[in-house]
This record gives structure tokens, C-alpha cells and sequence, in this order.
């Protein structure tokens, strides 16, 4: 719990001078997740127990909610990685994350059931790995198109089903020089009691190095399927998240062996905090 509170007093310090500088209106949300363990983009962070926390702040005014009514939005997130298994193995954290990114609802964005919506998000991440071997900085840029199809029915059959598909392309610029592309398509379950299930799986390419460092071509990087529980409890004019996550990752050979891990994270979301 100690490095938990670390961590997020790190972060936190983190977002102040940037918050100031850009005139944050409202730390947005704040999130703890446990890991089993962490695999980013199928490397193998932590193979075993690790702890994340993120902080995201929304800029000038706009939510980072993708609410129906909010068309678009600008917001700056930090993420720490913070090794619970192998403490003496590493460095206080072994991942940080900064980006800043802005996001346009693209379609049918005035419709609250967000029937048929496409959401565009632009981002500059920048991350540090400090227990990494060779250059520990890397620098991307992102682009994210994420939908929802709501499918009431096919030719005369009712239906109700429902799909969010998502394409995610990273393009890094200082550690690999190398795309990494990922596209994946989910399913809101419907309620289970008093949760919410979700179910999604994604295939990526890249042309990132494999485990050893050794170059590959532009070809397959590895499939992931998660399966979510979710549950969400109102606290005034907060909301206290709390999910479940069931993941199965199957890298390619070169880049890992198949893994299954469990995440459970707390995401209180605001705003959390008026910064003015």
C-alpha cells in the first residue's frame, strides 16, 4: 500500500506544473489497477504482480467523458508502473507514461444511445522506462478511431446486439523507429445482476523487435481477448468504477509465450478535483 500511495503522489506531482501550464480545468479521474501480471503490447513488463495508477486531467474547458453532448476534448493522462512482486528488482517504478491527446466525435454524436458514433482521438504519448536496457525514452504519435453500432435488428429479425469495432495505429519515433497497428472488434453483454459484462478481441501487427531486440518485418504481432465485469456506484456528482478484467494474450512466437492475466481496477471518475 505504500508504493500504491507513491505512486500516486507521483503522478499527481506530475500533472501539477503541466495542469497549470495548459489551465487544467478538473483533474477528470483518478484509477488504480492490480495486476497479475503486465504485458504492454505483448512484452512482458511484470510477470508477476504489478500496480498501475493513472491520473487524467481535462484541459480548457472540455470533458474527457466522450459524453453524447461533448463533441470534442483535449486531456493530458500519466500512468506509473510500479513492480508489487520483484520490488528489489527495479527501480521505484518501471514505466512511466504522459500523453496529451484530443478527441472529436466524428458521427451521430448528439444522440445519447450513440447509435451508430465514431470517435477520432489524436495523441503524443511519451513514455520512460527506467529498468530498460539501451534507450529508455520513446516518443509516439496515435491515432484511434473507436466506434459503436447499436443493431436492433436484420431484415425482419429483431436483434438487439451491439458493436464497438477500433483501430489503433502507434508510430514510434526514438526507441523502436517502428508502427505498431492493432484492430479489434467488442460486444456490451448486457447486465449480469448488478454488473455490466463486456467481450472483446483485437489482432495486431508491427514491426517492432522481437523479445531479443533482433528486427522484424511488418507482420503479425499478436491477438488478445478480454472479457470485462464491470460496476459502476454513484458518489454524489463522482463515480466510483470498478472492473474485473479476464485477458488472454497469444503474441506472436518471436515476440512471447501465451499468457492469461486478471486486472482489477478502481477508477473514481469527477471531476475529482477543480484545479480553478
Amino acid at each position: 500500500m505504500t508504493r500504491l500511495r507513491s505512486c500516486l503522489v507521483f503522478v499527481a506531482f506530475m500533472g501539477s506544473p503541466v495542469a497549470a501550464a495548459v489551465r487544467a480545468q478538473a483533474i477528470d479521474s483518478i484509477s488504480v489497477a492490480l495486476d497479475t501480471r503486465y504485458r504492454w503490447r505483448s512484452y512482458e513488463r511484470e510477470s508477476g504482480a504489478a500496480a498501475r495508477t493513472d491520473v487524467s486531467i481535462a484541459l480548457g474547458g472540455f470533458s474527457t467523458s466522450h459524453g453524447s453532448g461533448d463533441l470534442n476534448n483535449w486531456r493530458v493522462d500519466f500512468t506509473a508502473l510500479n513492480s508489487i512482486a520483484n520490488p528489489l528488482d527495479h527501480r521505484a517504478f518501471d514505466q512511466y507514461e504522459g500523453s496529451l491527446s484530443y478527441g472529436r466525435c466524428l458521427s451521430a454524436c448528439l444522440q445519447g444511445e450513440w447509435i451508430k458514433r465514431f470517435t477520432l482521438n489524436v495523441a503524443a504519448n511519451e513514455y520512460a522506462l527506467p529498468n530498460a536496457s539501451g534507450n529508455r525514452s520513446s516518443t509516439e504519435a496515435e491515432v484511434n478511431l473507436r466506434g459503436y453500432w447499436a443493431i436492433e435488428k436484420i431484415g425482419t429479425s429483431q436483434l438487439g446486439a451491439n458493436l464497438y469495432p477500433f483501430v489503433t495505429i502507434d508510430r514510434d519515433f526514438q526507441r523502436y523507429r517502428a508502427t505498431y497497428a492493432r484492430a479489434g472488434l467488442g460486444t456490451y453483454l448486457g447486465p449480469i445482476g448488478a454488473l455490466g459484462a463486456s467481450l472483446d478481441g483485437a489482432v495486431a501487427l508491427s514491426d517492432w523487435p522481437d523479445a531479443d531486440g533482433a528486427s522484424r518485418s511488418f507482420s503479425y504481432h499478436g491477438t488478445d481477448v478480454q472479457l470485462s465485469l464491470d460496476h459502476d456506484c454513484a458518489l454524489g456528482r463522482r463515480h466510483l468504477s470498478t472492473r474485473l478484467i479476464f485477458g488472454l494474450d497469444l503474441p506472436a512466437r518471436s515476440i512471447g509465450p501465451r499468457a492469461g492475466m486478471v486486472t482489477l481496477r478502481f477508477k473514481l471518475m469527477g471531476p475529482v478535483l477543480r484545479l480553478r
